[in-house]
């Protein structure tokens, strides 16, 4: 992985509703008066068999304006395709991921604002190559505002000869004034396995009421402590055969009050069947996301995300757990991974930028 500083690589204006088929790159619909800036990383050789996140992969730095008009800009959404050299459609088989992020103390200080964040603004992963917010929701960055975009391909099914691939990212935004726009900001909710024997969930001990954790094995070593010292994976391994991890995410989802999600994006790897968000106060589901694979290969075709402009409830007092459903169906280990982006009402930053 190598990155460098990019002031701007491509930026369009207003823009029309672009058409794209299915079968090869889906891109999300576009709205009126809306713009696009284009990142296009560098060329990556794929010439073996690569799985998730081991793929060759390239990352960029860069703002989404210039020092001549400093503005805020609304994130209303993000598409990702790979593409050849000369930038025609290649098939989303080999489109590992792509991560849009920011720095929270930058975006804090630029925004007077008190907000805990990570420094994730999106993730995309095959089957879920676009995020479009419901109309009017966005997320505000400055557009002297540094973002960082990383990009990784694979080739679960090989290749048959190498093969050179790019990835093209397109963040479509609205500038400040342009329309009405309320604030959305990020949190989690992930599925982890324990790899030290431990029977305790993130942050909580075993005496939990939600029951013991699921012990599992970290792939490639990818391992963290919460702050009891407990260890974690959030890339395990699955053996052959079905297998469920039921994650108790409270702690990781980190609520300082009730808020509403308008959009939740999803991030699961092949063979994964669907992951489910649950309210354990209550014993009902917030949500579930299906997973499609590809027709006759490894991969992921489509996984459903949760889009409204209304919003479902999550409650700071609740507890909630991540429920991912995997099944194997090779004779080997499989990576795995489960994650939900929950896009939330961010109503401290709404009385600043709002206004």
């Amino acid at each position: 992985m190598h990155g460098h500083w990019l002031r701007i690589l491509l930026v369009c204006g207003t823009v029309a509703p672009a058409a794209c088929a299915r079968g090869t790159q889906p891109q999300s619909p576009v709205a009126a008066a809306e713009h696009v800036f284009t990142v296009v990383s560098d060329t990556l050789l794929i010439d073996t068999t690569y799985h998730s996140m081991e793929g060759p992969s390239h990352q960029v730095r860069f703002t989404m304006g210039t020092s001549e008009r400093v503005d805020t800009l609304w994130i209303t959404g993000i598409t990702a395709e790979v593409v050849a050299p000369d930038l025609t459609p290649v098939p989303v088989e080999f489109f590992c991921h792509a991560n849009l992020d920011y720095d929270p103390d930058v975006h804090r200080r630029l925004f007077n604002s008190n907000r805990m964040t990570s420094s994730r603004l999106f993730t995309l992963s095959q089957g879920h190559e676009a995020m479009r917010f419901p109309d009017g929701f966005g997320i505000p960055v400055r557009s002297d505002e540094p973002l960082s975009l990383t990009t990784q391909v694979l080739s679960n099914n090989g290749v048959e000869a190498d093969k050179q691939v790019r990835v093209r990212i397109r963040v479509h935004y609205v500038r400040k004034g342009e329309r009405p726009m309320k604030s959305l900001a990020m949190t989690s909710a992930a599925s982890i396995v324990s790899t030290d024997g431990h029977q305790g969930h993130y942050g909580m001990s075993a005496d939990h009421h939600a029951g013991h954790s699921m012990n599992g094995v970290s792939k490639g070593g990818m391992e963290y402590r919460d702050s009891l010292g407990q260890k974690f994976s959030g890339h395990w391994v699955v053996p052959p055969g079905k297998q469920s991890v039921r994650t108790v995410v409270t702690k990781w989802m980190n609520l300082r009050s009730d808020a509403d999600v308008h959009y939740i994006g999803v991030h699961v790897h092949p063979f994964a069947q669907r992951i489910t968000l649950r309210d354990l106060t209550t014993g009902k589901d917030v949500f579930t996301s299906l997973v499609q694979p590809m027709e006759g290969r490894v991969g992921i075709s489509k996984v459903t995300d949760f889009t409204s402009t209304r919003g479902v409830r999550l409650h700071a007092k609740h507890d909630y757990e991540l429920i991912a459903d995997y099944d194997n169906p090779t004779t080997a280990p499989v990576d795995a991974m489960a994650v939900l982006f929950l896009y939330i009402r961010d109503t401290e930053l709404a009385s600043v930028v709002e206004r």
